[in-house]
């Protein structure tokens, strides 16, 4: 009788193992994704066998200071990534026809152990195109991972909340230029300040104009971006450009800020 349970035991995780090391790559997979038209975006995972465990996660952006994205992967995964790393090998050995043309950018940058490809070309992916995987494999975390970000937003806006006076125009700022701001105490009220109302709503007021925006924090490594943008509803017909800035210093009473 315990023979057959040891058997049974021994059985049981081999196929376990066998299940969870049958990736068709030996330690690591990275997926590069590059696409857009006037502006690209660049987004990348990493998977990693550890274990006989094959471990995703998503390294640009990179929002690991917020909620960490490392997950184990389900059998089911795994079978998707094969998927996918069979039509990577299928079009490096046989170019595929393109299925669209256009001025939209797409190309796969694809990393396997020892081996690299670039395809630049309007493949059909089908149901593997690099936001199906990532769905796939990370939907549970990118929930949690908005849910997080909604309060880290709110401990920020704390910091934030109130009226700064800039040393240089925050909305002129140059490339790579940095900006001193300084919270203004109550009642102070220059020609020109800066001022987060509440969260999501900034206000640049200059003499006797104000331009309205939208605003949330991005992530990226141990970075924090303020991006803006203009509140339509607010500006009316007037068309207001975007801002993004990383953030250098932020205290109770001064911030630096260069642009991003």
């Amino acid at each position: 009788m315990t023979r057959v349970f040891l058997l049974l035991l021994f059985s049981g995780m081999s196929i376990s193992l066998q299940s969870q090391s049958s990736a068709k790559f030996k330690n690591f997979l990275k997926i590069e994704y590059e696409y857009g038209d006037e502006a690209h975006n660049v987004e990348e995972m990493i998977f990693e066998v550890r274990n006989h465990k094959v471990i995703g996660r998503i390294t640009f952006p990179n929002t690991d200071k917020v909620l960490s994205s490392e997950v184990e992967l389900s059998s089911s995964q795994i079978d998707t990534i094969n998927s996918f790393i069979a039509l990577v090998e299928r079009y490096k050995s046989d170019e595929c026809v393109e299925k669209a043309v256009s001025s939209w950018v797409q190309i796969y940058n694809v990393s396997k152990d020892n081996d690299s490809i670039e395809i630049r070309r309007f493949c059909d992916w089908g149901k593997f195109t690099f936001f199906d995987i990532k769905r796939l494999v990370f939907e549970k975390y990118l929930i949690s991972l908005e849910v997080r970000k909604v309060a880290v937003n709110l401990e920020y806006f704390k910091v934030l909340k109130g009226k700064w006076s800039d040393n240089s125009l925050l909305d002129k700022l140059g490339l790579t230029s940095t900006c001193d701001l300084t919270k203004l105490s109550q009642g102070v009220d220059p020609d020109g300040f800066v001022e987060f109302t509440e969260p999501y709503k900034v206000v640049i007021s200059r003499k006797d104009k104000k331009v309205y925006y939208n605003c949330h924090l991005e992530f990226n490594d141990d970075k924090v971006f303020i991006v803006l943008y203009g509140d339509d509803k607010r500006n009316g017909e007037e068309f207001v450009y975007g801002h993004k800035f990383l953030i250098i210093i932020l205290s109770e009473n001064k911030m630096k800020l260069i642009r991003a």
